[in-house]
């Protein structure tokens, strides 16, 4: 996957809006230190979780983020990006350790192999499911906060299934319909 070309479509479609890339750019090199939060979801979460206790999270060690993700993350992190016209708003690594490791959605998703990488205007969760990679490129599923605000309501990766909501078939797909703001409200779309 061409990530310098999705870049420079996220940098147009935002121009296109009216942002104005700052002093900071929006894309760039991860710290490798923060980057731990995907390669090491077990030794990162278990510790900071704010919903689970640590014996809670092993399942993490059972789940590993393919490298096309870690390859995006490592070159191009999203550093404050404009959200979206349609409300979705890409977090970067302190992001996505913050909204896996507070309550829900992305907290409570977490020991079921999802990973929280986006948020939209009214809190809902686009994950990348690490339970169904194709070719080493994730899906991308959305999970509305209303169905998923206590651990209880959530106990198997089952009871996942049933309150997801398929964004794209990969984590390809999605960044290249992102960039291009080709999606809807997703609020709109799925959880009204």
């Amino acid at each position: 996957m061409d990530y310098q070309e999705i870049v420079d479509r996220f940098k147009r479609t935002f121009e296109k809006n009216g942002a104005k890339e700052g002093e900071t750019p929006w894309f760039g090199k991860a710290a490798p230190e923060e980057l731990a939060c995907l390669t090491d979801l077990y030794g990162t979460f278990h510790s900071r979780s704010q919903v689970y206790l640590q014996d809670e999270l092993e399942s993490l060690r059972n789940y590993q983020v393919p490298e096309t993700v870690l390859e995006f993350y490592r070159d191009y992190e999203p550093n404050h990006i404009p959200m979206t016209q349609a409300g979705i708003y890409m977090c970067d690594l302190a992001g996505i350790l913050a909204e896996n490791s507070s309550g829900a959605p992305g907290g409570i998703l977490i020991r079921y192999g999802l990973v929280t990488l986006a948020t939209t205007i009214g809190g809902m969760a686009v994950c990348m499911d690490l339970n169904q990679v194709s070719n080493q490129d994730p899906k991308i599923v959305l999970v509305d906060l209303d169905d998923c605000l206590d651990p209880e309501e959530v106990s198997s990766y089952e009871d996942v299934v049933k309150i997801e909501h398929l964004i794209s078939p990969t984590f390809s797909e999605f960044l290249w319909k992102l960039s291009g703001d080709l999606y809807e409200d997703f609020e709109d779309t799925y959880c009204s």
